[in-house]
């Protein structure tokens, strides 16, 4: 009689979830694959693939001068992300020998994790892949509606004339430039002196020029003081200066933060934060048959 029933089950089917799951279910390993949503999590769904394909998509727009408008090419873009997803079901992943289990799975012991409440498995090892959200930048009086971040950006069903990109840096400068070549009015707001303050100065020049070719505006040094109904007040950190921005939405945030809420993470004192996971460089947790991977560490 087996101690456990699972050798690993792994928490997340993200891109690395799934990765670790195929992994470990091919070299002989008895593996649970536990998703609370979409297989493939952001990867598929809200980021790398809905975005390249928006920027593809955009890009021709531009270029070929085809005049399709925002909500024609983010339909596009749903489409094609939805002919990758019907190939990412359940039972497919299943076809590399392991179990996948549907729903919200929480840490009862170390050993021992449960389904929605309602079932419970037990493994000897667990593997945390649950990922990470974004942290949107808080800003008195707008609404929640206004707000973008990738998990709604590309569920869009209209068209809007104003968009303003909080902050700069590369995905959403990438974005920035898909929208600018939908027609829409672009305005990026850095509150460093570059686009991209991690890579080299020649990086955030070249974009720069670019974007002004494209029309799209740049403030770097800048940060927001407050909102006047649809309108940024915004001020120049060098200057003091003060400008005003229009806007119907604001695609922003500000870092990613790790998908720990009701993991019950406590029940067996692993180590974490709002932020992230604690790992050792085996990313192993303090509670060394639980490890946790890529970003919820």
């Amino acid at each position: 009689m087996k101690k456990y029933d699972y050798d690993i089950i792994v928490i997340g089917a993200g891109s690395w979830g799934l990765t670790v799951s195929i992994w470990l279910a091919g070299a002989g390993k008895r593996v649970a694959l536990v998703e609370k949503g979409l297989i493939w999590g952001d990867c598929t769904n809200t980021g790398c693939v809905p975005s390249k394909a928006f920027i593809d998509i955009a890009k021709k727009n531009y270029l070929r001068k085809e005049n399709k408008n925002l909500k024609e090419i983010l339909k596009e873009v749903r489409e094609r992300r939805q002919i990758i997803v019907d190939e990412e079901t359940p039972e497919k992943i299943e076809e590399y020998w392991m179990k996948v289990i549907q729903g919200f799975g929480k840490i009862v012991w170390k050993n021992s994790v449960s389904i929605n409440w309602k079932q419970k498995i037990t493994s000897k090892d667990i593997v945390l892949a649950t990922g990470s959200h974004w942290k949107t930048y808080e800003i008195e009086w707008i609404y929640k509606k206004e707000i973008l971040t990738n998990e709604n950006v590309f569920e869009l069903e209209e068209n809007i004339k104003d968009l303003v990109v909080m902050w700069g840096w590369y995905i959403w400068c990438e974005l920035a430039e898909a929208f600018a070549n939908s027609w829409v009015n672009v305005t990026i707001i850095q509150r460093n002196a570059r686009l991209i303050p991690r890579e080299e100065k020649e990086s955030s020049h070249l974009m720069r020029k670019i974007f002004d070719e494209k029309g799209i505006k740049v403030f770097t040094d800048t940060i927001v003081e407050k909102v006047e109904w649809n309108t940024l007040i915004v001020i120049d950190k060098v200057t003091k200066e003060k400008k005003e921005i229009k806007f119907y939405k604001i695609l922003q945030a500000l870092w990613r933060w790790a998908n720990t809420k009701n993991l019950w993470l406590e029940n067996v004192w692993i180590e974490f934060s709002e932020k992230w996971i604690k790992v050792d460089k085996y990313n192993r947790t303090n509670i060394k048959n639980i490890f946790a991977i890529w970003d919820c560490v």
